[in-house]
């Protein structure tokens, strides 16, 4: 669910044309939302960014299943700065309580606690909002030692 913030703002105009008693409440609202703004025909829309992620196991240990997932590559189309990383673990094990370090944030690590598959999300954000339409998901798949 997306939230928006709206911003309404209300006045009290005197001698306005057409006011009964020579005053008028008059008032407007605006939504927050990128989408919400219109553009003229002529600008197009910008091009929301590209997340992509990449996941590094080089540093594994027997024993030890932390990957560090990190938001390299990601990147606005139209040269925009991405302000915002949205992490997300999408999937686990049932028998595991595994959880990322940061949900926002650059990089986010994941401290795998059971046997089984870990589906882990990116989502970015641009500088006026947009967030990326596709989420960069990379899985990883602890295996028994034996």
């Amino acid at each position: 669910m997306t939230s928006v913030a709206r911003l309404c703002l209300f006045a009290t105009l005197s001698l306005f044309a057409g006011c009964v008693k020579g005053e008028c409440d008059v008032g407007f609202c605006v939504d927050d939302s990128p989408s919400n703004t219109p553009r003229p025909s002529s600008e197009p829309a910008p091009d929301g960014p590209v997340a992509e992620c990449d996941v590094d196991a080089s540093e594994l240990d027997l024993g030890d299943a932390t990957f560090t997932f990190t938001s390299a590559g990601s990147y606005s189309p139209d040269g925009l700065e991405i302000v915002a990383f949205e992490w997300e673990l999408r999937d686990s094990p049932a028998d595991g309580s595994a959880g990322l370090s940061a949900e926002r944030g650059e990089d986010t690590l994941l401290d795998a606690d059971a046997v089984g598959t870990y589906e882990v999300e990116l989502n970015v954000v641009d500088e006026l909002g947009i967030r990326s339409d596709d989420p960069c998901v990379q899985t990883v798949e602890v295996v028994r030692d034996e």
